[in-house]
Protein backbone atom coordinates (compact mmCIF):
# COMPACT_ATOMS: atom_id res chain seq x y z
CA UNK A 1 0.00 0.00 0.00
CA UNK A 2 1.53 3.50 -0.83
CA UNK A 3 2.19 4.89 2.12
CA UNK A 4 1.07 8.89 2.85
CA UNK A 5 4.76 10.33 4.22
CA UNK A 6 3.76 12.20 7.33
CA UNK A 7 6.67 13.97 9.62
CA UNK A 8 5.84 11.56 12.70
CA UNK A 9 9.64 11.25 13.38
CA UNK A 10 10.27 14.42 13.94
CA UNK A 11 7.21 14.44 16.40
CA UNK A 12 4.73 16.13 14.37
CA UNK A 13 1.75 15.54 12.31
CA UNK A 14 0.39 17.33 9.11
CA UNK A 15 -2.87 19.66 9.66
CA UNK A 16 -4.99 18.94 6.71
CA UNK A 17 -8.29 20.58 6.91
CA UNK A 18 -7.52 25.04 7.06
CA UNK A 19 -8.85 26.51 9.87
CA UNK A 20 -9.66 23.19 12.25
CA UNK A 21 -8.90 23.56 16.24
CA UNK A 22 -6.66 20.46 16.03
CA UNK A 23 -2.95 21.28 15.88
CA UNK A 24 0.46 19.42 15.61
CA UNK A 25 1.92 20.59 18.39
CA UNK A 26 -0.41 19.31 21.22
CA UNK A 27 -0.03 15.94 19.91
CA UNK A 28 2.44 13.53 22.44
CA UNK A 29 4.58 11.00 22.26
CA UNK A 30 2.11 8.17 22.93
CA UNK A 31 -0.11 10.03 20.25
CA UNK A 32 2.72 9.50 17.47
CA UNK A 33 3.43 6.00 18.63
CA UNK A 34 0.06 4.85 18.79
CA UNK A 35 -0.42 5.72 14.68
CA UNK A 36 3.14 4.67 13.93
CA UNK A 37 2.05 0.86 15.76
CA UNK A 38 -1.34 1.16 13.52
CA UNK A 39 -1.33 -2.31 11.29
CA UNK A 40 -0.64 -1.15 7.14
CA UNK A 41 -3.58 -3.20 6.00
CA UNK A 42 -4.14 -4.15 2.83
CA UNK A 43 -7.70 -2.92 1.57
CA UNK A 44 -8.52 -4.52 -2.16
CA UNK A 45 -10.07 -1.70 -4.35
CA UNK A 46 -9.08 1.56 -2.08
CA UNK A 47 -6.11 3.29 -2.20
CA UNK A 48 -3.41 1.39 -4.73
CA UNK A 49 -4.46 -1.90 -3.55
CA UNK A 50 -5.78 -4.38 -6.40
CA UNK A 51 -8.85 -6.36 -6.17
CA UNK A 52 -12.63 -4.89 -5.70
CA UNK A 53 -13.84 -3.24 -2.26
CA UNK A 54 -15.57 -5.85 0.00
CA UNK A 55 -18.64 -6.08 1.52
CA UNK A 56 -22.44 -7.05 1.38
CA UNK A 57 -24.34 -6.38 -1.74
CA UNK A 58 -26.68 -3.47 -1.83
CA UNK A 59 -30.25 -5.54 -2.19
CA UNK A 60 -32.93 -2.91 -3.77
CA UNK A 61 -36.52 -3.47 -3.09
CA UNK A 62 -38.33 -5.91 -5.06
CA UNK A 63 -39.27 -4.70 -8.52
CA UNK A 64 -36.03 -1.58 -8.62
CA UNK A 65 -32.84 -2.64 -10.13
CA UNK A 66 -30.49 -0.82 -11.77
CA UNK A 67 -31.72 0.69 -15.17
CA UNK A 68 -28.78 1.10 -17.28
CA UNK A 69 -25.02 1.37 -16.08
CA UNK A 70 -24.03 4.14 -13.51
CA UNK A 71 -21.94 6.50 -15.59
CA UNK A 72 -19.64 9.63 -14.30
CA UNK A 73 -21.67 13.20 -14.79
CA UNK A 74 -20.53 16.86 -14.41
CA UNK A 75 -22.25 18.20 -11.27
CA UNK A 76 -26.35 19.40 -12.21
CA UNK A 77 -25.86 17.74 -15.72
CA UNK A 78 -28.47 15.33 -17.21
CA UNK A 79 -29.00 13.64 -14.20
CA UNK A 80 -32.49 14.70 -12.69
CA UNK A 81 -33.21 17.75 -10.65
CA UNK A 82 -31.75 16.89 -7.12
CA UNK A 83 -28.26 15.65 -5.96
CA UNK A 84 -27.36 13.54 -2.94
CA UNK A 85 -24.40 13.70 -1.15
CA UNK A 86 -21.60 15.63 -0.12
CA UNK A 87 -18.71 14.11 -1.75
CA UNK A 88 -16.82 16.16 -4.21
CA UNK A 89 -14.66 14.05 -6.48
CA UNK A 90 -17.08 11.42 -7.58
CA UNK A 91 -20.43 12.84 -9.09
CA UNK A 92 -22.13 9.96 -10.66
CA UNK A 93 -26.05 9.36 -12.42
CA UNK A 94 -27.66 6.32 -10.81
CA UNK A 95 -30.74 5.01 -12.83
CA UNK A 96 -33.29 2.98 -11.39
CA UNK A 97 -36.23 1.22 -12.83
CA UNK A 98 -38.81 0.44 -11.06
CA UNK A 99 -41.20 -2.24 -12.50
CA UNK A 100 -43.76 -2.22 -10.14
CA UNK A 101 -47.24 -0.29 -10.64
CA UNK A 102 -46.66 2.18 -7.84
CA UNK A 103 -43.94 4.41 -6.23
CA UNK A 104 -41.35 2.54 -4.15
CA UNK A 105 -39.18 3.71 -2.02
CA UNK A 106 -35.34 3.22 -2.22
CA UNK A 107 -32.71 3.62 0.47
CA UNK A 108 -29.27 3.90 -0.42
CA UNK A 109 -27.34 3.14 3.13
CA UNK A 110 -24.08 5.15 3.48
CA UNK A 111 -20.59 2.97 3.22
CA UNK A 112 -22.34 2.26 -0.52
CA UNK A 113 -19.36 1.98 -2.93
CA UNK A 114 -19.16 2.50 -6.98
CA UNK A 115 -16.60 0.81 -8.99
CA UNK A 116 -15.09 2.82 -12.01
CA UNK A 117 -15.24 0.64 -15.05
CA UNK A 118 -12.45 2.10 -17.60
CA UNK A 119 -9.36 1.54 -19.09
CA UNK A 120 -7.41 4.22 -17.30
CA UNK A 121 -7.08 4.49 -13.27
CA UNK A 122 -9.99 6.30 -11.82
CA UNK A 123 -11.50 7.16 -8.65
CA UNK A 124 -14.17 4.48 -6.79
CA UNK A 125 -16.47 6.44 -5.16
CA UNK A 126 -18.31 6.04 -1.49
CA UNK A 127 -21.52 7.39 -0.35
CA UNK A 128 -21.54 8.51 3.62
CA UNK A 129 -25.23 10.04 3.91
CA UNK A 130 -27.85 8.11 4.08
CA UNK A 131 -30.10 8.65 0.84
CA UNK A 132 -33.63 7.69 0.74
CA UNK A 133 -35.78 8.43 -2.69
CA UNK A 134 -39.00 7.66 -4.33
CA UNK A 135 -38.38 5.82 -7.48
CA UNK A 136 -41.69 6.35 -9.87
CA UNK A 137 -42.72 3.30 -11.77
CA UNK A 138 -39.87 3.05 -15.05
CA UNK A 139 -39.39 0.90 -17.74
CA UNK A 140 -35.85 -0.52 -17.76
CA UNK A 141 -33.12 -0.01 -20.26
CA UNK A 142 -30.06 -2.21 -20.69
CA UNK A 143 -28.89 -2.67 -16.87
CA UNK A 144 -25.56 -2.60 -14.92
CA UNK A 145 -22.43 -3.66 -15.27
CA UNK A 146 -21.34 -6.57 -13.35
CA UNK A 147 -18.89 -5.36 -10.97
CA UNK A 148 -16.31 -8.26 -11.90
CA UNK A 149 -16.77 -6.83 -15.23
CA UNK A 150 -12.83 -6.10 -16.46
CA UNK A 151 -12.51 -1.75 -17.08
CA UNK A 152 -10.78 -2.03 -20.56
CA UNK A 153 -13.43 -4.63 -22.12
CA UNK A 154 -16.23 -2.13 -21.17
CA UNK A 155 -14.11 1.02 -22.55
CA UNK A 156 -13.26 -0.81 -25.68
CA UNK A 157 -16.97 -1.71 -25.88
CA UNK A 158 -18.20 2.23 -26.38
CA UNK A 159 -22.09 1.26 -25.96
CA UNK A 160 -23.62 4.08 -26.36
CA UNK A 161 -24.57 6.01 -22.32
CA UNK A 162 -28.49 4.81 -21.78
CA UNK A 163 -30.73 7.36 -20.10
CA UNK A 164 -33.34 5.30 -19.44
CA UNK A 165 -34.62 4.96 -15.83
CA UNK A 166 -35.13 7.22 -12.58
CA UNK A 167 -31.85 9.38 -12.26
CA UNK A 168 -30.40 10.27 -9.27
CA UNK A 169 -27.40 12.06 -9.12
CA UNK A 170 -24.71 11.23 -5.96
CA UNK A 171 -21.60 13.21 -4.51
CA UNK A 172 -18.97 10.49 -3.41
CA UNK A 173 -15.77 10.45 -1.59
CA UNK A 174 -12.63 9.40 -3.29
CA UNK A 175 -10.99 6.37 -2.51
CA UNK A 176 -7.75 6.47 -4.47
CA UNK A 177 -6.03 8.94 -4.75
CA UNK A 178 -3.55 8.45 -6.82
CA UNK A 179 -6.55 7.95 -9.20
CA UNK A 180 -8.24 10.01 -11.66
CA UNK A 181 -12.10 11.93 -10.03
CA UNK A 182 -15.26 11.09 -12.25
CA UNK A 183 -15.37 12.55 -15.73
CA UNK A 184 -18.86 12.48 -17.96
CA UNK A 185 -19.29 9.41 -19.67
CA UNK A 186 -17.35 6.90 -17.35
CA UNK A 187 -18.78 4.16 -16.29
CA UNK A 188 -19.28 2.58 -12.96
CA UNK A 189 -20.71 -0.60 -11.26
CA UNK A 190 -22.45 -1.04 -8.39
CA UNK A 191 -20.08 -2.32 -5.27
CA UNK A 192 -20.94 -3.50 -2.15
CA UNK A 193 -21.63 -1.51 1.10
CA UNK A 194 -18.22 -1.34 2.65
CA UNK A 195 -17.66 -3.77 5.38
CA UNK A 196 -13.85 -2.45 5.70
CA UNK A 197 -13.61 -1.78 9.62
CA UNK A 198 -11.96 1.60 9.14
CA UNK A 199 -14.13 2.70 6.92
CA UNK A 200 -17.15 1.31 9.19
CA UNK A 201 -15.83 3.81 11.83
CA UNK A 202 -15.32 6.27 10.30
CA UNK A 203 -19.24 6.76 9.41
CA UNK A 204 -20.15 5.95 12.55
CA UNK A 205 -17.80 9.13 13.71
CA UNK A 206 -19.84 11.37 10.90
CA UNK A 207 -23.18 9.79 11.68
CA UNK A 208 -26.24 11.25 10.66
CA UNK A 209 -24.69 14.56 10.96
CA UNK A 210 -25.11 17.20 7.64
CA UNK A 211 -21.58 17.67 6.39
CA UNK A 212 -20.90 21.13 5.17
CA UNK A 213 -18.40 22.01 2.33
CA UNK A 214 -15.41 22.47 4.99
CA UNK A 215 -17.17 18.83 6.74
CA UNK A 216 -16.07 17.09 3.13
CA UNK A 217 -12.44 18.38 3.29
CA UNK A 218 -12.10 16.48 6.47
CA UNK A 219 -13.83 13.40 5.90
CA UNK A 220 -11.77 13.26 2.44
CA UNK A 221 -8.81 13.65 4.14
CA UNK A 222 -9.99 11.04 6.59
CA UNK A 223 -10.31 8.67 4.09
CA UNK A 224 -7.10 9.16 2.42
CA UNK A 225 -5.78 8.36 5.59
CA UNK A 226 -7.42 4.96 5.36
CA UNK A 227 -7.07 4.53 2.12
CA UNK A 228 -3.37 5.18 1.72
CA UNK A 229 -2.33 5.24 5.06
CA UNK A 230 -2.33 3.78 8.28
CA UNK A 231 -5.77 4.72 9.25
CA UNK A 232 -7.12 8.14 11.34
CA UNK A 233 -4.64 10.41 12.33
CA UNK A 234 -4.81 12.22 15.87
CA UNK A 235 -5.20 15.56 13.35
CA UNK A 236 -8.21 13.35 11.91
CA UNK A 237 -9.98 12.30 15.00
CA UNK A 238 -10.20 15.88 16.24
CA UNK A 239 -11.29 17.61 13.35
CA UNK A 240 -13.87 14.95 13.24
CA UNK A 241 -15.27 15.76 16.20
CA UNK A 242 -15.78 19.24 15.23
CA UNK A 243 -18.17 18.63 12.23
Amino acid sequence: MFIRILALCAGLVMVFAAGAPASAQNMTAADIARYRAQTNVVRPGLGDDPGLPTGAPLLLPAGVSLAAPIRGVEDGVDCGSDSYGSGFNVTVCLSLCNTTSRPVIVTLPRGLVVVAKAAGPYQNGLLVETVVVEAPPTPCGPGGIPIDRDGADVEREDAPLSRAGFPVQLNLYCLNESGQPSEAGIRYALGPVSDDPAIRDLLARIGDRPVDLEGSDVVQTALYSITEGRGLTWDDEQNLRSL
